[in-house]
């Protein structure tokens, strides 16, 4: 059997589809995913039922009893179920359902956080993993306080939470669904307020602000984000953001500049993600690097990040565009291009964090060329981990085959290739001294070849030589 590896990050959230009993599966309906809502008397019950079209208004029935709103066409206990399931096929392989951490997420739902741990990767495969679901307090089937945690080697977890119930009667808690109301009299529109904060009286100013896209060239900016799937197909994106202050006044008579990093995402017209971090700096013109991180679903972002210096009332803003992976299959997480990576002696138990000088990803630590311009003299370091790659079924291990290529105005200067890799981090030098490469854009061509899963992956690095 071919598993999966995933490095996993952030929050799940729902998927949707739908399910459909097909004419050939009803006599063993009861076997399916359906089989973690039935109690023993409907089994019974169930298996005496010989003629097809009596299994099938049974199937109906059943589900009519449970749909929390009978006055409407929508039936949204068995419409959520099925996107479960989905959800649950997608991030745990087929028959995810099957699964410890399919049961889980079938009759649970999907948690409010999701946090993982993995123990040592020497030679480069996964090894023991911890996984831990935070549900709301007030969750029917889980203890307030309680986290329900899985242990194990990835895919396969087990669950080592005993105190929860995963009945049909925690599932109906669940749903969580609204009963419809009467309609009401559209009240006539109010103007939109910017949210405002009793400790911060500049959030309004700063919204404003993003909407208004005010800026100076004073301030500079550069962002660096990087994608992690979560188990249910959204993107856990952190972001090392660099703001330089080298061009705004200096505080007069303060030892300290206090300022605001602020972004906003939007999807067409429609803001879908805004923040405001506080922070403070030398004095002194300097650069500062920040770590912010949001979930995103797949898709295309239009993207605002800014920062303002109080003191001089000065805004530096940046607007790029994010397309954010569907680690669908065989993927990376973002490939990271750093001057320099170092193992660190202990692991730091936060997945990414920021200083002054470097990031920290997990126990490596990192100072990457932001927007990927470097020197060509400048020594280069790749980082990044394979997602969806099958392992070989003997030796547990994978078995990639990654090309490089480097071109340069349509021109090819260097290919090679990586030995073979085996475990999902990929971390390796490269160095651009000895090629025929000139100062400008050029690009690093990656093919990334799955040797058990027979797939193949191919990805663009646009990169500038300064």
């Amino acid at each position: 059997m071919i598993s999966r590896h995933i490095v996993v990050a952030g929050m799940l959230l729902s998927v949707a589809t739908a399910t459909v009993v097909e004419a050939s599966s009803l006599k063993n309906w009861y076997k399916s995913e359906v089989q973690y809502l039935l109690e023993k008397k409907e089994v019974k019950k169930y298996k005496k039922i010989k003629k097809d079209s009596e299994r099938q208004k049974y199937i109906d029935d059943f589900w009519k009893s449970l749909d929390p709103t009978p006055e409407t066409a929508e039936n949204e206990a068995q419409e959520i179920f099925a996107k479960r399931v989905k959800m649950a096929e997608k991030n745990f392989g087929k028959d995810g359902w099957k699964t410890h951490t399919g049961r889980v997420l079938l009759i649970l739902g999907p948690p409010s956080d999701s946090k993982m741990e993995q123990g040592d990767m020497a030679g480069g495969t996964a090894r023991h993993t911890t996984m831990s679901w935070t549900y709301p307090d007030g969750t029917t089937g889980v203890p307030d306080g309680q986290a329900v945690v899985f242990s194990g080697i990835l895919p396969k977890l087990s669950l080592k939470t005993k105190e929860i119930d995963l009945s049909k009667k925690s599932f109906i808690a669940s749903l969580k669904v609204k009963k419809p109301s009467p309609a009401k009299p559209t009240p006539p529109p109010v103007a939109a307020q910017a949210p405002q904060s009793p400790q911060d009286p500049t959030v309004q100013e700063i919204i404003q602000a993003i909407t208004e896209k005010k800026f100076s060239a004073a301030i500079g900016l550069e962002i660096e984000p990087y994608f992690i799937p979560s188990p249910d197909g959204n993107i856990f994106m952190p972001m090392a953001i660099q703001v330089d202050f080298s061009g705004a006044p200096a505080p007069q008579g303060a030892e300290k500049r206090a300022c605001h990093i602020f972004g906003a995402f939007y999807q067409g017209d429609k803001m879908v993600k805004n923040f405001v971090l506080s922070h403070e700096v030398g004095a002194e013109p300097s650069k500062v690097l920040v770590f912010k991180s949001e979930v995103l679903a797949p898709g295309s972002y239009n993207v605002l990040i800014g920062a303002r210096d109080d003191s001089s009332g000065v805004y530096g803003l940046k607007e790029f565009k994010v397309d954010t992976p569907d680690f669908h299959g065989l993927g990376t997480t973002t490939i990271l291009l750093a001057k320099s990576i170092d193992q660190q002696t202990a692991p730091r138990s936060d997945l990414l964090t920021v200083l002054t000088d470097a990031i920290y990803l997990g126990p490596m630590k990192m100072m990457p060329y932001f927007g990927r311009k470097l020197q060509k003299e400048d020594p280069i370091n790749v980082f990044y981990a394979l997602v969806g790659a099958s392992q070989d079924p003997v030796t547990s291990q994978l078995k990639v085959k990654v090309t490089y290529e480097l071109t340069q105005n349509g021109k090819s200067i260097k290919k090679f290739a990586l030995p073979e890799i085996t475990g999902p981090i990929v971390m390796h030098p490269m160095s651009f001294k000895e090629y025929s490469v000139k100062k400008g854009p050029c690009e690093l061509k990656l093919k990334i070849e799955d040797l058990v899963g027979g797939t193949t992956l191919n990805k663009t690095l646009e990169l500038e030589i300064e």
